[in-house]
């Protein structure tokens, strides 16, 4: 196990030009979402409490126009939108900024890559904040360009051709673009490149549930197709260990208690809630090592994944209301820790 850190890896060195943006960033910080804030609104009720309660924030601008679900979603959608926008306004590395939007690409990819194989279309999935405009993407697919496309994207795109048609399995195919995916977010586009670190203690995390995930569906034996390659830990580690030896293991690695602790809920439940709480906390307490700088992009880019993840818990929390899910299941899927 190639783990030389005892909680987080450093990350990072000054830069004198993010300066100001990090001051604005401090200034946009104190609008994010608290977590008390999100059990209120898990505690609405009902959807009419529910927009009562957000009129208290920020998105009360949007709010005129939510109705059901659907605008509900785009209002995420649009507040999603001006985050982004604001990263790019603050962001002076390309690569960084490209980084950003990276994962909305992939999407994409996988969204065009099944309509093809079924011969239908699938636009209302696709997404407008990636870097490659959606009439675009949808032209190279139709002709198959697809040396067109980045480099990047190219290889995700051979990469869920291949492994679909190996297997006949979607599942297969988003697995391989999402390899790739990593493979790209935790390339280092800088020294002690952040976003690279960020995306490689996320591998790990995700290896560990998916191979509880595996063991629990008694397919150990697939393992080696599911597992990401951009870790900190081998991938051979999971293959070669049951869930109860990955206990000992892991102990001597920052995972330790994340996996102990959610294994452990894991066979009480047969959920992974609690452990996938604890994988998102421990990203987030990586994301908030930022605080601690006064010059550096760091602080940025935490920012917008802070605001990822308070749309995501708005996503939560407003659909756990909406069909009537019981507050306490609804907080127990909540990570954030702003």
């Amino acid at each position: 196990m190639a783990i030389n850190f005892l909680k987080y890896p450093p990350f990072g060195k000054e830069d004198a030009r993010y300066t100001y943006a990090v001051g604005r960033i401090r200034v946009l910080e104190k609008s994010l979402i608290p977590r008390s804030f999100f059990d209120r609104l898990a505690e609405a009720g009902e959807v009419a409490d529910y927009l009562k309660f957000l009129q208290e924030t920020p998105y009360s601008k949007y709010l005129a126009d939510v109705r059901d679900e659907d605008s509900f979603e785009n209002m995420l959608i649009a507040e999603r939108r001006e985050v982004l926008k604001t990263f790019d306004e603050l962001c002076q590395d390309e690569s960084l900024k490209l980084k950003a939007r990276a994962k909305f690409d992939f999407h994409n990819i996988k969204v065009l890559l099944k309509s093809k194989i079924e011969e239908k279309e699938f636009d209302f999935a696709l997404s407008e904040d990636g870097t490659v405009p959606i009439d675009d993407l949808k032209q190279i697919f139709k002709d198959e360009k697809y040396s067109w496309l980045p480099e990047h994207l190219t290889r995700a795109v051979e990469a869920g051709v291949t492994a679909y048609y190996e297997a006949k399995s979607y599942q297969d195919l988003s697995t391989a673009v999402d390899r790739e995916m990593y493979r790209f977010l935790t390339s280092p586009a800088t020294e002690n490149d952040f976003f690279a670190i960020y995306h490689r203690l996320e591998s790990d995390l995700i290896n560990i549930r998916t191979f509880l995930r595996l063991y629990n569906l008694d397919s150990a034996d697939q393992l080696k197709n599911y597992l990401l390659d951009t870790g900190y830990l081998e991938p051979g580690l999971f293959l070669s260990e049951e869930p109860d030896g990955l206990v000992d293991r892991l102990s001597y690695t920052p995972y330790g208690k994340i996996y102990e602790e959610g294994y452990r809920a894991f066979k009480e439940s047969g959920s992974l809630r609690v452990y996938e709480r604890l994988m998102k906390s421990y990203l987030n307490g990586f994301l908030k090592e930022t605080r601690k700088i006064d010059m550096g992009v760091e602080p940025i880019i935490a920012y917008l994944y802070f605001k990822f993840e308070e749309i995501r818990a708005l996503r939560i929390t407003f659909i756990g209301v909406f069909y009537n899910v019981k507050p306490q299941e609804i907080k127990e899927s909540l990570t954030v820790v702003v």
